[in-house]
């Protein structure tokens, strides 16, 4: 724990996501009807470039204005940073909370003190990983397998942190081939992927990982370095007596962090909107 007189004040500080939050897909504000997003960040397929839309624009400014900004993103590091297109912020929470890293928008007051805390934390989440990686492995042999017997096609990737290690595991389905509901597409690879784990740890919760679908997207990433244990540490650098904290994101696994704030901004679309 930081002692009180080492922690940062600030009036405002604000935790969000990224993606479906601060930026979107130009296919999403297509369907949704925004048809003069920013082009943020080209892709291979036009309808995959990152995009913000003006009410995006708007928020992100309201966000991050007079206060401490700090995206949390299941993204890579340099993916965020992309994406993130030379905006200013303080600290950048990626890899699903796996990762901490400085931003250039830092009161040199408190330097130190973010400098200490992403070392530790980052320390934290690499000796994580080194525990897990033969379990994350074995998870991702399970999940290529999966497709390749069922000739799905769909894109089975593991993301590495910074250190070189492997940090979460992501299946990405094409739309365009999709039949049926898009929350039962990923039946097959969630009934055969908790087999395993229960195998492995006994039950899903007793694991070390967690499981989040949102869209096409499946992902597998470990709790103990989740976005909402990363926030978790990080707010113990504060003072917030008298601060004002907010949070934004789209989707459950945003939800963890989220509430660890005074006050929730999602958009009407999102995941979290919807079970409301």
């Amino acid at each position: 724990m930081t002692d009180s007189a080492k922690r940062i004040s600030t009036d405002i500080l604000t935790l969000s996501d990224l993606d479906d939050t601060l930026v979107t897909t130009r296919r999403k504000a297509s369907l949704a009807g925004k048809t003069n997003p920013v082009l943020i960040a080209q892709n291979s397929l036009p309808e995959r470039d990152t995009v913000s839309t003006p009410a995006m624009e708007k928020l992100f400014k309201l966000l991050s204005r007079n206060s401490v900004f700090i995206p949390i993103t299941g993204r890579t590091f340099d993916s965020a940073l992309k994406v993130l297109n030379e905006k200013e912020f303080t600290l950048l929470i990626s890899h699903f909370g796996g990762h901490a890293s400085l931003g250039g928008d830092v009161d040199p007051a408190a330097h130190d003190i973010y400098q200490t805390f992403v070392q530790r934390w980052n320390t934290h989440a690499h000796d994580t990983r080194t525990t897990h990686q033969p379990d994350i492995n074995t998870l991702f042999d399970q999940l290529t397998a999966i497709d390749s017997a069922n000739q799905y096609g769909d894109r089975v990737k593991y993301n590495l942190a910074p250190d070189g290690l492997m940090n979460e595991l992501v299946v990405k389905k094409d739309l365009s081939k999709l039949s049926g509901h898009i929350d039962d597409a990923f039946d097959d690879y969630r009934a055969k992927s908790v087999e395993l784990i229960e195998s492995l740890h006994g039950s899903l919760d007793h694991s070390p990982f967690l499981i989040h679908q949102n869209g096409n997207n499946l992902a597998f990433y470990l709790k103990e370095i989740s976005k909402q244990e990363c926030v978790h540490s990080l707010l113990k650098i504060f003072d917030l007596q008298n601060t004002l904290t907010i949070s934004a994101g789209d989707s459950h696994s945003d939800l963890g962090f989220m509430m660890k704030a005074d006050f929730l901004v999602a958009p009407t679309s999102s995941q979290l909107a919807g079970n409301l």
